[in-house]
């Protein structure tokens, strides 16, 4: 899931800080962080789905919430 050169960090693009998918990335942060001290998931603000999409593109994030509509 993490790549080695992270030493377990995930970076996780979201999007707006209050909104649906900041909420969703943070619980799914504490969740998949709780119990496993070899991952540690940085969740990120962004701009939403297509932010998302070119910061993956670049390296900048590991995953992250995108949708289509």
């Amino acid at each position: 899931m993490c790549s080695c050169e992270n030493g377990g960090r995930l970076s996780f693009g979201t999007g707006n800080v209050g909104g649906n998918y900041y909420l969703y990335g943070s619980t799914f942060s504490h969740f998949l962080s709780e119990d496993n001290d070899k991952i540690k998931v940085n969740v990120k603000a962004t701009a939403g789905s297509a932010a998302n999409i070119r910061l993956i593109e670049k390296g900048f994030l590991d995953i992250g919430i995108v949708q289509s509509d």
